[in-house]
């Protein structure tokens, strides 16, 4: 598969089309850019009872359902990340309001996946922070927290762990950092394991990540901090 700029230009345009027909409600130009055999996960949601939607008819119905519950929901893209596997992330806000005339902002992402001309299969997040959790996104959202022209990144690996909370990183500067180990995170790494911390401006940790095993911790969404 071809990882030309013209094809990630390609795959960018497609999402960016399923987003603004989104921004508009227009439920035919969203069916448009959709594959037949479309998956459509919707991620953490209190509309239904399901997460998972197939097909044209699987989409009508999630949109069928929001929309009976009144709400009006507008996607803001903020930015589009597209990689040679033919996925396309994307950060940004929904604005959303109720039949009741609450209104509520909240960051999301999601990861579309694009394949001849048509998204085949979409993944809605929580945020970054819980792309980096995933596997087959977590790649897209470790380069997302690193954009930042301040942000610096070393290479380090495992050298402690205990309760399954805390790991202790030794880089390869020297640096010794103790970062907390979220659940997704918990079987995946060894004393050994190669790591990567990015610290920001102030030369603190702000995400770290397995390489082998493609997911990673925002450290910035962590309770517990680094």
């Amino acid at each position: 598969m071809t990882s030309s700029p013209r094809r990630f230009a390609e795959d960018v345009d497609v999402v960016a089309r399923l987003c603004r027909a989104k921004q508009r409600g227009d439920l035919e130009a969203i069916i448009e850019v959709l594959a037949p055999d479309v998956v459509w996960d919707t991620g953490p949601q209190e509309i239904t009872a399901r997460s998972r939607y197939a097909g044209h008819g699987g989409v009508r119905e999630w949109l069928d359902a929001v929309a009976e519950r009144g709400i009006e929901a507008t996607v803001e893209p903020e930015a589009f990340r597209p990689d040679p596997s033919g996925r396309v992330a994307v950060w940004g806000t929904v604005w959303a309001q109720t039949a009741a005339g609450e209104a509520s902002a909240r960051r999301f992402a999601a990861m579309f996946r694009v394949q001849d001309g048509a998204v085949d299969a979409v993944r809605w997040f929580a945020d970054a922070a819980a792309m980096l959790a995933e596997p087959e996104s977590s790649q897209a959202a470790w380069a997302w927290l690193n954009e930042d022209p301040y942000v610096r990144q070393a290479a380090g690996s495992v050298i402690g762990r205990w309760a399954d909370e805390r790991a202790l990183l030794q880089l390869e500067d020297g640096r010794v950092v103790e970062v907390p180990t979220p659940a997704h995170t918990i079987g995946r790494f060894d004393i050994g394991s190669p790591v990567l911390v990015s610290f920001d401006a102030v030369a603190a940790a702000i995400g770290w990540y397995l390489p082998d095993e493609r997911i990673g911790v925002d450290l910035r969404a962590h309770p517990d901090g680094a």
